[in-house]
């Protein structure tokens, strides 16, 4: 495997990276047995902070702070009858850990559909959502495949979400990838999503400069994961300039004591086991519930609708209408 390869062949003394939960545990036991930090970056489930390897830090947000999110925003905009597909996967178990108490909670009613992470064909599913009685009126994808575009577009020709009867989110990262558009035109509009970075408007000097760059390389607007990579890369440099050595317990000693200003805001890592995910978790991971209201917008432009506190809209949620 390739975290194998890097420790024992290439000798590295700090690894970052990753976007699959259930691979990332995998490389992260790894790292463990051989005493190198790894620093998840776009890696959501509670269990990869929850295990308390000290090795282990995280830059992104985790199912707590994000599917926490959701519940909280589905109760407050006033759903009362949820429709669920979720992947079968670390990270997608973690998400409906996180969610259903909430729902529960706030009495709102659901139904849960697991789906194989490879899936691209929802039509039987989804005729079956949109038949139920009573009505469901919203319908929550938990989703980070690329079956995630075709379950979009299904939902859309069929005419179950996002329209006047059902509203439509997608979690877990498609949504705010380049390729979303090109792959759902038109059934985009509307959908509620996540952006795990800084809304625009808090950007900073280093967040400006990133996606200026960015753009002039690639010509296309860089999504959150993107700068949670560089910052993660620049994270691990600076605790191995601090710690004066690639000594693995230096850089972690020194990973613990980051305080480091990224585009995604200050860094620094719990120490704290209580919850349990928060061992070497950044709690102050920037989360934001986005609705798009045009096709082709980018997600730094698309309004907030959740937490209030950073919303610029007053609606939490645009229904369509029709």
């Amino acid at each position: 495997m390739a975290a194998q390869r890097l420790i024992s062949q290439e000798h590295v003394v700090g690894i970052m990276g990753e976007f699959h939960s259930s691979v990332f545990l995998a490389e992260m036991a790894v790292a463990h047995a051989a005493g190198v930090p790894i620093i998840a970056v776009d890696v959501w489930a509670l269990k990869i902070t929850a295990t308390d390897y000290p090795e282990v830090f995280r830059v992104a947000p985790n199912q707590a702070l994000i599917a926490g999110k959701y519940g909280d925003w589905l109760a407050a905009a006033g759903f009362k009858n949820v429709a669920i597909i979720m992947e079968k996967t670390d990270g997608g178990q973690s998400a409906r850990d996180v969610l259903l108490p909430i729902l529960d909670k706030n009495k709102v009613h659901y139904d849960l559909v697991g789906a194989d992470p490879n899936s691209t064909e929802f039509t039987a599913q989804i005729e079956r959502f949109k038949s139920n009685t009573p009505p469901y009126d919203f319908f929550m994808s938990i989703y980070s495949e690329a079956g995630a575009y075709p379950m979009v577009s299904q939902s859309y020709t069929l005419g179950f979400a996002p329209s006047a009867q059902a509203g439509i989110a997608n979690t877990g990262g498609p949504a705010v990838d380049p390729t979303f558009w090109k792959n759902v035109g038109e059934a985009g509009k509307y959908l509620v999503t996540e952006i795990v970075g800084l809304p625009k408007n808090a950007w900073n000097d280093k967040t400006k400069a990133f996606v200026e760059a960015f753009k002039k390389k690639y010509n296309v607007s860089p999504s959150p994961q993107s700068v949670e990579n560089y910052d993660a890369m620049w994270i691990l440099a600076d605790a191995i300039e601090r710690a004066k050595s690639t000594d693995g317990k230096a850089i972690i000693a020194a990973l613990e004591a980051t305080h480091w200003l990224g585009g995604r805001g200050m860094y620094t890592f719990s120490t704290s086991h209580t919850p349990d995910w928060a061992y070497h978790q950044f709690m102050e991971a920037p989360v934001a519930l986005v609705q798009y209201d045009k096709v082709n917008q980018e997600p730094e432009d698309a309004p907030i609708i959740w937490p209030r506190d950073i919303a610029d809209v007053k609606y939490m949620y645009n229904k369509p209408s029709k």
